[in-house]
């Protein structure tokens, strides 16, 4: 339970609401009150949120004997606490449904007293919950302090000899894949009898692996043991924090460089050295678009993007590979910075992309995403070129190539300058002359005169190919040509023509032609 949180049962126990009836739904005292609202709306669905206390005076229920119901339905979807109703004020009163459902959902239905004021109920919920709040901080805050005048005394490689000593056996300090980071003389990791987890919060940072371990009635032993492991937590979260700043610095060290900088090579260069970027003559940079369920909702999506990140840096190597591989967020996408020699970078960044994507399917099999991947550039300052166009090659490649996962800037540097100039005057009378009426043909007789024709163009005129891709005939193929000539009264097939219809389905998927 939320120690700051207040249960409907201590909420019952306030002087404000001793006056206050349970109607129902008695078995949900327990549940958990973190938000206090008002409700005279008669649907507040996409408004609830969980461990929430609605008050109401049942006005907006007169005329709907059936409203309370709904309202406790959609508080059960969302975990709602209770409801607090003013059955007095204007002659409201709780049907037999409604209370069968608060039983059912255990959610308490409380009969409020029509003199109290909305005001005066809610100002003392939140002082209880305020004054909860104050007091979890404060005890988080001794503890600290506490933690703080062991470890300025004891860092972790004298807590290890000092522990060893105390229990009369080998100690050592292992990270989470159980690689020693300290240990005494005579360790082996053969000898281990003991491996405790050191746990900052929820997670597991490390472990203290003894040769012995200490008699449970030693209480002694016991308690130097548990000091130990608390002191090499708050450790852990130290060099955490210290390396959450150094990765910080490096991330936004990389943001200055993708959004474009004026600053001198030799000067950029001097702060990524500092910084341990990423080594190599060759840079370049690769975009991870995740492409999200559209019902997914926004608070998960925070979640699912820490689990990206997460698996991001393991199919990179982890955190000790930071010396050619960088990874941060900039919107909803996940950039990668990598390194390399100039005779490899076109093969390395090809397979660092295949690796990501790979790993990405198994740990995230739910998720869809498309990588960019940017030319590769001999200067810091570049950067934000390649950076530009991985993120063209993601943006273009999902329109003219959906099937594709993996796209290179140099799969899309025609789109990328159709993109650029937009809808042309040319371009979109060449559209006005050459596709539009095929368009139009294809919307009045149900035909697919123009995705044969791209077909045809993307095919280099191959009908066997079309043919197969379409599922149809190549005799049908070839009649749907023939009406498009006469339509058009062009030669499909003409090198002019063929470039002409190129560009304009390009600029077509794109979405920039009119219709």
């Amino acid at each position: 339970m939320d120690q700051a949180a207040l249960t409907v049962e201590e909420l019952l126990a306030l002087p404000v609401l001793q006056r206050a009836q349970v109607i129902s739904g008695a078995n949900g005292l327990q549940n958990e009150i973190r938000y206090v609202d008002v409700m005279e709306i008669p649907d507040l669905t996409g408004w609830l949120r969980p461990h929430e206390l609605v008050l109401t005076t049942g006005y907006a229920f007169l005329d709907n004997p059936y409203a309370l119901s709904t309202l406790l339905d959609e508080m059960h979807k969302v975990g709602g606490a209770a409801i607090g109703v003013k059955q007095q004020r204007f002659g409201y009163r709780v049907s037999e449904e409604a209370q069968q459902k608060s039983d059912e959902y255990a959610i308490p239905i409380l009969d409020i007293p029509a003199e109290l004021t909305t005001i005066d109920i809610t100002h003392s919920i939140m002082e209880k919950i305020l004054n909860r709040q104050f007091v979890v901080l404060s005890k988080a805050r001794d503890v600290n302090s506490e933690f703080m005048k062991l470890i300025l005394h004891r860092r972790s490689a004298e807590i290890v000899t000092m522990l060893g000593n105390l229990l009369h056996c080998e100690v050592a300090v292992l990270d989470t894949h159980r690689t020693v980071l300290n240990a005494t003389p005579g360790f082996r990791e053969e000898q281990v009898a003991v491996l405790r987890p050191i746990r900052s919060g929820n997670l597991v940072s490390g472990y203290l692996a003894l040769s012995a371990e200490p008699a449970p009635d030693d209480l002694f032993a016991q308690m130097c043991l548990e000091q130990a492991l608390t002191v090499l937590a708050l450790e852990f979260t130290i060099q955490e924090a210290a390396l959450y700043r150094r990765e910080h610095a490096r991330e936004e060290f990389l943001l200055e460089l993708l959004t474009g900088v004026t600053r001198p090579e030799e000067a950029l260069h001097v702060r990524a050295q500092r910084l341990h970027f990423p080594r190599g003559a060759a840079l370049f940079v690769l975009v991870v678009q995740p492409r999200y369920a559209p019902d997914t909702p926004e608070e998960y999506r925070e979640d699912l993007q820490a689990q990206i990140r997460l698996a991001l840096t393991d199919s990179l190597g982890g955190r000790s590979n930071g010396q050619r591989h960088l990874i941060t967020m900039l919107g909803e996408n996940f950039v990668v910075l990598a390194a390399a020699s100039q005779a490899d970078v076109q093969e390395r960044a090809k397979r660092l992309a295949e690796q990501m994507d790979a790993y990405l399917k198994q740990e995230l099999p739910g998720i869809r995403f498309v990588l960019g991947i940017g030319s590769p550039v001999d200067q810091l300052s570049l950067l934000a070129r390649s950076y530009t166009q991985a993120l063209h090659a993601v943006e273009a490649g999902q329109k003219v190539l959906p099937e594709r996962q993996i796209i290179h800037y140099r799969d899309v540097y025609i789109e990328d300058m159709l993109l650029s100039i937009g809808q042309h005057p040319a371009l979109v009378q060449l559209y006005t002359t050459l596709l539009q009426p095929l368009y139009h043909y294809d919307m009045r007789n149900g035909t697919e005169l123009c995705k044969t024709l791209e077909a045809v163009i993307r095919h280099g005129g191959n009908t066997r190919k079309v043919a197969e891709e379409l599922f149809v005939h190549r005799n049908s193929v070839n009649y749907r040509l023939e009406r498009v000539r006469e339509i058009l009264d062009v030669d499909i097939l003409e090198p002019e023509t063929r470039t002409r219809l190129d560009l304009l389905f390009r600029a077509w998927k794109l979405q920039l032609l009119p219709p």
